[in-house]
């Protein structure tokens, strides 16, 4: 069974109040001062480190890996997915309060540097690949119940309403088919803490029980 990580633990009492005041770790002064500097100060990180999509590419594999499948749970696989979710979230990057702890601390500043016209074009360079397919787990009949019928008595609707009837995406909401199984259920407790903040997410994920969130994950990711 997956636990939430600490860090979005630590998270969510940093953006929501919650939680024992105490010293901040390193990696949280290091959150708190990307967030109060620029709200003080009214300014965003310099124009002058704008890069070109084209020299941003192998930076972006750096985490994300050549054909950006993905090295770890904190990097989503980005090959195939829809080119205006990509778009979208490279724009939400830039917003300090829509993030998971690990975008705060390496996608906020990255966002920044790039233009619309670079995150256009790196959107489609990754919306072009070919996507993996999701291959379900030990787990994956609970998580396609989960995924087609949602929770009717907790008011949660079907994940296909907005991910499309086989998790490939709509205009709605991002491909989840065959996308990192680490990576969907870390973003479910994200999501389930706020400590990535998007309210239909929020809802969903904060009534979903830890053998959910596995089965959810078990049933999409690839491997």
């Amino acid at each position: 069974m997956t636990l939430p990580p600490a860090s979005f633990t630590n998270a969510s009492r940093l953006f929501a109040g919650r939680g024992a005041a105490r010293a901040p770790a390193s990696g949280e002064r290091a959150v708190r001062k990307m967030l109060i500097v620029p709200l003080l100060m009214g300014t965003l990180p310099p124009a002058a480190a704008q890069q070109t999509a084209q020299d941003t590419l192998a930076h972006c594999e750096s985490c994300h890996a050549p054909g950006a499948r993905g090295r770890t749970s904190a990097t989503p696989r980005l090959n195939g997915q829809s080119y205006d979710y990509l778009v979208g979230r490279l724009g939400a990057m830039t917003s300090a309060l829509d993030q998971s702890p690990h975008s705060l601390q390496v996608m906020w500043s990255n966002a920044h540097r790039l233009d619309d016209a670079a995150r256009r074009r790196i959107a489609r360079h990754y919306a072009d690949l070919p996507a993996d397919k999701a291959v379900p787990g030990p787990q994956a009949a609970l998580g396609r119940q989960l995924y087609e019928n949602g929770l009717p008595d907790e008011g949660v609707t079907p994940c296909r309403s907005c991910h499309g009837a086989n998790g490939e995406g709509s205009d709605a909401g991002p491909r989840l088919a065959g996308q990192r199984k680490d990576y969907l259920a870390e973003q479910l407790w994200a999501f389930n803490l706020v400590a990535r903040v998007h309210g239909p997410m929020n809802h969903t994920a904060m009534q979903l029980m830890p053998g959910q969130i596995d089965a959810l994950a078990s049933y999409l990711g690839g491997e």
